[in-house]
């Protein structure tokens, strides 16, 4: 038989009434890499597969090409519509679903959408279509 211990930070995150300022931190942080991470990845491999840069990009947000370079360089302070603009000069939009931590699924929304499945909890990008 096998047990499990629970992390302190999970307990915190399950039971405690506020959050520490120490697992806020944490988890801001960590959301901001794996932006950073997902908004990289893509604009790396448009730069292997079509030759896209970062000129492209800068030019399709009225940028200057050196502010592209600082946003891919480093998970910085990045606002919400810095990240949208990114990914829509590369033609994607964010497709996100929140995962809970204590493993409930409930549906996201009213209007029909069903839970999903605990592998399918992942940020994935969708390419924007034509049709869109």
């Amino acid at each position: 038989m096998f047990t499990y211990q629970t992390s302190p930070v999970l307990t915190e995150i399950l039971n405690a009434p506020q959050l520490s300022r120490r697992t806020l931190g944490y988890f801001r942080a960590r959301l901001k890499n794996r932006l950073h991470q997902l908004v990289l990845g893509e604009f790396l491999k448009l730069e292997a597969s079509e030759g896209f840069s970062k000129a492209d990009v800068a030019r399709r947000i009225d940028k200057r090409p050196e502010q592209i370079t600082r946003l891919l360089g480093a998970p910085g302070n990045w606002e919400l519509d810095t990240v949208s603009d990114l990914l829509l000069a590369m033609g994607f939009e964010l497709d996100s679903h929140a995962s809970r931590f204590d493993g409930k699924e409930f549906p996201l929304t009213t209007s029909g959408a069903w839970p999903i499945k605990p592998d399918e909890r992942k940020i994935d990008l969708q390419p924007i279509s034509a049709a869109a």
